[in-house]
């Protein structure tokens, strides 16, 4: 039986553990070990975890401190696979790895855009000294793999897999009773309440769309850096009775289904997993033109994009037209019916 780990610095709510944890459940399905491994074991737990699956400490805080327990965990453990992500611990993986003279897999996956402009060295020592190094390089859509071929990546390392969703959980979550007063009629953002997410651009594009729809509340399920500075916003553009701070829920999928419309605002996403466990309960999508969400709402084929990343008043409309004129279930239930876990796992083991 093949030993699988997952590592990534914590097991708090984010876009990489959430699709890490969606393959670890499938694969303890499979028959496979697997292991979550985490700087420290944190008592405010945020995600829900397969039941199966195994939880490891290094025992330190932060991610920084990581190389040398790295080293000892590779030289103590038979590890067939370890699959990780993120820039710092996709470096930090490969390098103790081979400090460690280990005969382990090392999969990294690159979840997001890089500024290849801001961070020249950066991307220098990260893709040429570093990516070619690992077993394989997992690139989340076409344009991250397009751009780490473009940066020096190896094509014959790199292989594109889109992000999982498990339907049958996600679907039976959602009828789960969280006991939470939610309004009758809302939109939500689900996600880190961080920079990249323009959460300011959603609540004032809010404050103008409020004058139209006056029954319209937003409803924001996460935490993050920005949430003090965000909730002194809703004061102060006098809606704090109509947006609504939820923190972080360990299954935020029965608010989803409740929800009239999702919403991301963000400057930049990848393959934002988000909208496909959107369309898993027939939800329109109304967003921004990163990358990720072209991909996924081909367009505006299958949901609602804007041109730009500031125009208030456009962005407003755009929500109204999305609450009015829903895309239809049978188009979502297409669509991320090929993102199913059962077959993306599949792709996954290849890469073993």
């Amino acid at each position: 039986m093949k030993r699988i780990v997952f590592f990534t610095p914590s097991l708090n709510i984010g876009g990489v553990e959430r699709v890490f944890l969606t393959y670890a459940d499938a694969l303890i399905r499979l028959g496979y070990d697997v292991s979550y491994l985490v700087c420290k074991k944190e008592s405010n737990q945020q995600m829900q975890l397969p039941e199966k699956l195994k939880i490891v400490s290094l025992g330190v805080k932060q991610l920084r401190s990581s190389i040398i327990p790295l080293i000892r965990f590779f030289k103590t453990n038979d590890v067939d696979v370890f699959i990780t992500g993120g820039d710092v611990p996709n470096v930090l993986s490969i390098l103790s790895n081979k400090l460690a003279c280990s005969k382990a897999k090392v999969i990294i996956s690159h979840h997001n855009y890089f500024n290849i402009e801001r961070n020249a060295l950066l991307s220098k020592i990260f893709f040429h000294l570093f990516y070619n190094r690992a077993h394989r390089v997992l690139s989340v859509s076409d344009g991250i793999t397009n751009m780490l071929s473009n940066q020096g990546v190896s094509k014959r390392k790199l292989a594109t897999l889109y992000n999982p969703v498990d339907l049958n959980s996600i679907l039976d979550l959602g009828n789960v009773d969280l006991n939470l007063r939610l309004p009758a009629n809302f939109l939500l953002f689900l996600g880190r309440l961080g920079e990249v997410k323009n959460l300011p651009f959603l609540f004032d594009s809010f404050a103008l769309l409020t004058h139209e729809l006056p029954s319209i509340e937003l409803v924001l399920v996460g935490d993050g850096p920005m949430k003090t500075l965000l909730v002194e916003k809703a004061e102060a553009l006098k809606l704090n009775e109509k947006i609504h701070f939820l923190g972080v829920l360990p299954n935020p999928f029965p608010v989803m289904k409740a929800a009239s419309a999702v919403i991301l605002p963000s400057f930049s996403e990848a393959l934002p997993t988000i909208i496909l466990e959107s369309f898993a309960f027939h939800k329109t999508v109304i967003a921004t033109p990163t990358n990720g969400a072209k991909d996924l709402l081909e367009n505006g084929e299958l949901g609602y994009l804007s041109h730009s990343f500031d125009n208030l008043t456009e962005f407003a409309e755009l929500i109204k037209r999305g609450l009015s004129n829903p895309i239809s279930s049978e188009k979502l239930s297409q669509k991320v019916s090929t993102f199913n876990v059962d077959s993306k796992v599949k792709e996954l083991e290849k890469l073993f």
